[in-house]
Protein backbone atom coordinates (compact mmCIF):
# COMPACT_ATOMS: atom_id res chain seq x y z
CA UNK A 1 0.00 0.00 0.00
CA UNK A 2 1.23 3.45 -0.87
CA UNK A 3 2.79 5.52 2.24
CA UNK A 4 0.54 8.94 1.94
CA UNK A 5 2.61 12.12 2.90
CA UNK A 6 0.90 15.44 3.53
CA UNK A 7 3.17 19.00 2.91
CA UNK A 8 2.16 22.19 4.30
CA UNK A 9 4.23 25.45 3.07
CA UNK A 10 2.78 28.56 2.35
CA UNK A 11 4.95 28.71 -0.07
CA UNK A 12 4.07 26.53 -3.65
CA UNK A 13 7.43 26.78 -4.55
CA UNK A 14 8.63 25.25 -1.94
CA UNK A 15 5.90 22.77 -2.11
CA UNK A 16 6.44 22.00 -5.67
CA UNK A 17 10.05 21.27 -5.05
CA UNK A 18 9.12 19.16 -1.86
CA UNK A 19 6.60 17.37 -3.23
CA UNK A 20 8.69 16.69 -6.77
CA UNK A 21 11.49 15.16 -4.17
CA UNK A 22 9.43 12.97 -2.34
CA UNK A 23 7.97 11.91 -5.56
CA UNK A 24 11.30 9.87 -7.07
CA UNK A 25 9.62 7.21 -4.62
CA UNK A 26 6.87 5.53 -6.71
CA UNK A 27 5.18 4.10 -3.61
CA UNK A 28 4.39 7.41 -2.03
CA UNK A 29 1.18 9.58 -2.26
CA UNK A 30 1.97 13.25 -1.70
CA UNK A 31 -0.93 16.15 -0.84
CA UNK A 32 -0.33 19.41 -0.51
CA UNK A 33 -2.15 21.87 2.07
CA UNK A 34 -0.87 25.82 1.76
CA UNK A 35 -1.65 26.29 5.30
CA UNK A 36 -1.88 24.71 8.60
CA UNK A 37 -5.87 24.80 8.71
CA UNK A 38 -5.85 23.47 5.57
CA UNK A 39 -3.46 20.39 6.91
CA UNK A 40 -5.82 19.91 9.85
CA UNK A 41 -8.41 19.59 7.46
CA UNK A 42 -6.97 17.52 4.97
CA UNK A 43 -5.55 15.08 7.35
CA UNK A 44 -8.86 14.28 8.70
CA UNK A 45 -9.76 13.34 4.91
CA UNK A 46 -6.56 11.99 3.66
CA UNK A 47 -5.42 10.32 6.52
CA UNK A 48 -1.46 10.59 5.88
CA UNK A 49 0.68 8.04 7.29
CA UNK A 50 3.49 11.39 8.00
CA UNK A 51 2.64 15.15 7.76
CA UNK A 52 5.27 17.67 7.18
CA UNK A 53 4.43 21.05 8.36
CA UNK A 54 6.49 24.67 7.50
CA UNK A 55 6.81 26.34 11.01
CA UNK A 56 5.78 30.08 9.45
CA UNK A 57 2.70 29.71 7.44
CA UNK A 58 -0.47 32.27 8.03
CA UNK A 59 -3.80 31.20 9.22
CA UNK A 60 -2.23 28.70 11.43
CA UNK A 61 1.56 28.34 11.79
CA UNK A 62 3.55 24.58 12.26
CA UNK A 63 3.35 24.68 16.26
CA UNK A 64 -0.24 25.25 16.56
CA UNK A 65 -1.12 22.68 13.77
CA UNK A 66 1.15 20.04 14.99
CA UNK A 67 -0.63 20.64 18.32
CA UNK A 68 -3.97 19.82 16.90
CA UNK A 69 -3.02 17.04 14.58
CA UNK A 70 -1.41 15.20 17.60
CA UNK A 71 -4.76 15.78 19.32
CA UNK A 72 -6.77 14.02 16.85
CA UNK A 73 -4.21 12.09 15.11
CA UNK A 74 -1.63 10.90 18.04
CA UNK A 75 -0.31 8.04 15.91
CA UNK A 76 0.57 9.98 12.41
CA UNK A 77 4.07 11.46 12.93
CA UNK A 78 4.36 15.01 12.35
CA UNK A 79 7.91 16.41 11.10
CA UNK A 80 8.52 20.58 11.54
CA UNK A 81 10.55 22.65 8.94
CA UNK A 82 11.74 25.80 9.09
CA UNK A 83 14.35 28.26 7.51
CA UNK A 84 15.24 29.03 11.58
CA UNK A 85 18.02 26.83 13.23
CA UNK A 86 17.13 27.42 16.88
CA UNK A 87 17.37 25.07 20.48
CA UNK A 88 14.12 26.96 20.87
CA UNK A 89 12.06 25.80 17.62
CA UNK A 90 13.79 22.19 18.57
CA UNK A 91 12.28 21.90 22.01
CA UNK A 92 8.92 23.76 20.51
CA UNK A 93 8.23 20.96 17.60
CA UNK A 94 8.53 18.25 20.35
CA UNK A 95 6.07 19.69 23.25
CA UNK A 96 4.06 20.37 20.24
CA UNK A 97 3.87 16.82 19.35
CA UNK A 98 6.12 16.55 16.06
CA UNK A 99 9.06 13.70 15.50
CA UNK A 100 11.68 16.64 15.64
CA UNK A 101 12.34 19.59 13.44
CA UNK A 102 14.50 20.70 10.51
CA UNK A 103 16.45 23.58 9.32
CA UNK A 104 16.57 22.39 5.60
CA UNK A 105 12.79 21.09 4.28
CA UNK A 106 14.41 20.48 0.39
CA UNK A 107 17.88 18.02 1.09
CA UNK A 108 18.08 17.22 4.67
CA UNK A 109 15.12 17.05 5.29
CA UNK A 110 14.02 14.01 2.90
CA UNK A 111 17.08 12.47 2.71
CA UNK A 112 16.91 9.99 0.17
CA UNK A 113 13.71 9.25 -0.83
CA UNK A 114 13.93 6.36 -3.53
CA UNK A 115 14.76 3.86 -0.58
CA UNK A 116 11.95 5.05 1.73
CA UNK A 117 13.63 7.25 3.78
CA UNK A 118 13.30 10.94 5.44
CA UNK A 119 16.26 12.89 7.34
CA UNK A 120 15.10 15.00 9.80
CA UNK A 121 16.62 16.84 13.12
CA UNK A 122 19.95 14.57 11.85
CA UNK A 123 17.73 11.25 12.63
CA UNK A 124 16.32 9.16 9.88
CA UNK A 125 12.38 8.22 10.07
CA UNK A 126 11.30 5.01 7.92
CA UNK A 127 8.18 5.40 6.51
CA UNK A 128 7.97 1.60 6.45
CA UNK A 129 8.07 1.39 10.13
CA UNK A 130 5.44 4.00 12.05
CA UNK A 131 7.32 5.56 14.80
CA UNK A 132 11.19 4.50 13.90
CA UNK A 133 13.07 7.62 13.94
Amino acid sequence: MPKRILIADDSAFLREQLRGFLEQNASWQVFEAANGVEAVQKSGQLHPDVIILDYSMPEMDGLAAARQLRRRTPDTPVLLFSMEDSGWLQSAARQSGAVGASRNRTGSACGTASSGYLLTNARWYRLDERHSC
